[in-house]
C-alpha cells in the first residue's frame, strides 16, 4: 500500500463522512419534526375523547335534571290539587259572615 492508495482511502472517506453529516443534518429535522407531529396528532385524539366524554355527561346531566323537573312539576301539581280540595273544604265548613 503506498501513499496514493493511502491518500484515496481518506479522501473516499472523508467524501463518505461529508455525505453523512450532510444526509444527517437535513434527516435529524424531518425525525423531529415526525416525533412532534405524533404527539399533536395523540394530543388530539385525547382531546377529542374529553370532549365526547363531556357531550356525554352533560346530555346525561341535561337529562337526568329534565326527569326532576318532571317530577317537582307533578308533585306542585298534587300540592295544588290539596290545597284547592282544603279550600273547600274551609270555605264549606267555615260560615260567611254577611
Amino acid at each position: 500500500m503506498n501513499q496514493e492508495t493511502l491518500s484515496i482511502i481518506i479522501q473516499v472517506a472523508t467524501l463518505g463522512g461529508v455525505i453523512f453529516a450532510i444526509f444527517k443534518f437535513f434527516r435529524d429535522p424531518d425525525v423531529k419534526a415526525d416525533k412532534a407531529i405524533d404527539i399533536l396528532k395523540e394530543q388530539n385524539k385525547l382531546e377529542k375523547q374529553i370532549s365526547i366524554q363531556a357531550i356525554k355527561t352533560i346530555q346525561n346531566d341535561i337529562h337526568t335534571l329534565t326527569n326532576e323537573v318532571g317530577e317537582h312539576r307533578r308533585r306542585i301539581d298534587d300540592l295544588c290539587i290539596g290545597i284547592a280540595k282544603l279550600q273547600t273544604i274551609i270555605e264549606e265548613r267555615i260560615p260567611k259572615k254577611q
